[in-house]
């Protein structure tokens, strides 16, 4: 699946290749990986969203952003302030050292009672070049649901 991400008045061009890829404790492949504790949650469920990026190179990333999305029914919404697609965008400026470093994007919370349940929803974790030009490495991507039944 690829995806053409317009924003506001502006434009900001992703490809997103939705596959997701896990890099391991080698860190051999450059780019982002997602970790949940699960792909479904119920009522009382622990759950906390973390990405990991790879950095093979010998040098640091100074000042990239990590983008982290939700999409749910075509709406995007970015971390770290959740700010609606619509709206504008939101993300994480970091630098990454050789080797890996670990982002905690949600903390680990307790799934409330929503009386509701739904599947689909899907989170998309990538680095880029300070000025947005190029994604850095692998996007990453996991899909979840909830339900209350």
């Amino acid at each position: 699946m690829i995806n053409r991400l317009t924003i506001g008045t502006g434009s900001l061009i992703f490809l997103f290749a939705c596959v997701f890829v896990c890099h391991g404790a080698d860190c051999s492949i450059p780019g982002t990986s997602i970790s949940m504790p699960s792909h479904t949650f119920h009522a009382g469920d622990l759950c906390e969203l973390r990405v990991v990026f790879c950095n093979t190179g010998s040098d640091p990333l100074y000042n990239h952003p990590l983008f982290v999305v939700l999409t749910i029914l075509g709406e995007y919404w970015f971390a770290p302030e959740w700010t609606r697609g619509e709206d504008g965008f939101t993300h994480f400026t970091l630098t990454f050292p050789p080797g890996t470093k670990e982002q905690l994007v949600l903390p680990e919370f307790s799934w409330p009672v929503t009386g509701t349940s739904f599947s689909g929803a899907l989170f998309i974790a990538a680095v880029t070049d300070p000025v947005y030009d190029h994604v850095v490495g692998d996007i990453a991507s996991w899909e979840f649901s909830w339900s209350d039944w």
